[in-house]
């Protein structure tokens, strides 16, 4: 268990429906894209290195204290790395109509940190890459 940074607090108090304080990118990738299971296991592989993405939020009861992380017990990567698929014709402006939808949503406290959404993309490049709220 770690407390959460001052700066870390304040962005997660000052989030609302109305002000999103979270952050997201997208990467286009050219070439093949890569198999089904080839993301997923691949951040798998690396997560060991990086033990905030298998936290998440507790606040301290009756808010005596800024929250803290805590490993979650019910961490499952198929929930934070999702494939989905663009409307046809799966080009840039349905890119980001994706990327407009997901990013209006608010982080759903107790927050979840990784996010990736992977669309294959028929037109100009082969794969978007998309992180951002869960």
């Amino acid at each position: 268990m770690q407390t959460m940074s001052p700066l870390d607090a304040s962005f997660l108090h000052i989030e609302n429906e109305v002000t999103h304080m979270h952050i997201g990118s997208v990467g286009i990738f050219e070439g093949p894209p890569p198999g089904p299971d080839d993301v997923p296991e691949a951040i798998a592989a690396h997560l060991p290195l990086v033990p905030r993405y298998r936290q998440r939020v507790r606040f301290v009861p009756l808010a005596l204290g800024r929250p803290v992380w805590v490993d979650d017990p019910h961490f499952r990567l198929d929930y934070h790395v999702r494939r989905t698929a663009l409307p046809a014709p799966g080009g840039d402006q349905e890119l980001r109509n994706l990327v407009g939808r997901v990013m209006s949503q608010p982080v759903r406290a107790p927050c979840r940190f990784l996010g990736l959404s992977r669309t294959p993309r028929p037109l100009s490049a082969s794969l978007a890459s998309m992180s951002g709220p869960l």
